[in-house]
């Protein structure tokens, strides 16, 4: 797998929806801008909401997960053994506060590995991310 240049890619693992994050020249948070790679070892469709939070309906990651969502009910579903890579306009920067957020509709338990690349084919594991069994449908930001 190809990785673009130092740290302004991300890789998801095992996580639904993907949020924004804060790059080197600015203080605002952005969306990525561009998939780079998906990994679908059932090569069978992607599923997710729709606009409306309609599950399960077949999705496309590019339209759901590139610029700002069409919606707050919308997200892609990435199940265990699956990821997506994330390329974003600048360098990701490790400012106050939360610099990563990943948006989970419904939170069961999920987990995610959260890696950044270096651009040499190097993933660094950011960090491992766990929504707990919330007990009812509602939005779980992890920061």
């Amino acid at each position: 797998m190809k990785k673009a240049c130092l740290l302004d890619s991300a890789v998801i693992c095992l996580v639904l929806a993907l949020g924004a994050v804060t790059l080197a020249q600015q203080t605002a948070l952005e969306y990525p801008y561009y998939l780079l790679d998906v990994y679908n070892p059932d090569e069978d469709c992607w599923k997710g909401m729709d606009i409306d939070g309609r599950w399960p309906v077949p999705v496309l990651p590019e339209q759901l997960l590139i610029g700002q969502p069409p919606s707050a009910l919308s997200g892609v579903t990435i199940p265990a053994d699956h990821w997506v890579e994330l390329k974003f306009r600048g360098k990701i920067i490790d400012g106050p506060g939360d610099d990563i957020f990943l948006i989970e509709l419904d939170a069961v338990n999920e987990q995610a590995l959260v890696f950044i690349t270096d651009g040499s084919g190097r993933e660094y594991l950011l960090g491992y991310a766990l929504v707990p069994d919330i007990g009812f449908y509602g939005q779980t930001e992890i920061g």
